[in-house]
């Protein structure tokens, strides 16, 4: 039998988000740039699916440890908030040439909040398990998004263009692009742990 039911959830947010880019000539070709604002990233859909979802290992059912119990499930949070940010670029550019340039610039980038998932205790008490052995435990961890924590980003970044017409109109068309960074981070996934690098973001 399969009942279905309607679910309603979510919640509701309203957010000012000044920005500010300023461009100042300091020598011929030269400027300096500084760019201020505060900015978000909304939460995946995936992330904001309200559904949720249980596993049963008939494997583990004799298990004792909590850490190793055969029950597990993922859910989803309607009630996600945005990633919200402070920001601030300060760059330097040189213009050369026939479109050349060179732009050296450093960022800094507080985060309010962060997306992570948490790990729930939760009592599986009555749900439906598989296999001949009736499992020991009832209780297993559900993962869970979750908005908490909060960090920071921060580093410089260096870029070049070099058009080959500036040497020679034979070679026009050519040139030679480079950008580099690198990046720190501090974040904190959850309120009661320690600091962490930002997941997925490369050092250099």
């Amino acid at each position: 039998v399969v009942v279905i039911e309607p679910i309603t959830d979510g919640d509701t947010f309203t957010d000012f988000l000044p920005s500010a880019n300023l461009s100042f000539e300091v020598a011929p070709n030269n400027f300096v740039r500084v760019a201020a604002a505060r900015v978000l990233a909304r939460a995946r859909m995936v992330q904001l699916n309200p559904a949720n979802r249980f596993n049963f290992d008939p494997s583990k059912a004799a298990n004792t440890d909590i850490n190793a119990s055969p029950w597990s499930g993922t859910a989803g949070n309607a009630k996600l908030k945005p990633l919200i940010a402070d920001t601030f670029d300060l760059a330097y550019e040189n213009y050369f040439g026939k479109g050349g340039y060179v732009a050296l610039s450093g960022f800094y980038k507080h985060l309010e909040s962060y997306i992570y998932q948490q790990q729930t205790l939760f009592d599986f008490t009555g749900y439906p398990f598989t296999g001949p052995v009736t499992p020991v435990l009832n209780e297993g961890f559900v993962s869970q998004w979750q908005n908490a924590g909060g960090g920071k980003i921060y580093g410089f970044e260096a870029a070049t263009s070099l058009p080959f017409n500036t040497f020679t109109e034979a070679l026009d068309g050519f040139g030679v692009l480079l950008s580099g960074s690198y990046t720190k981070s501090s974040v904190r996934l959850g309120d009661d742990v320690a600091k962490t690098t930002l997941p997925g973001l490369w050092k250099r």
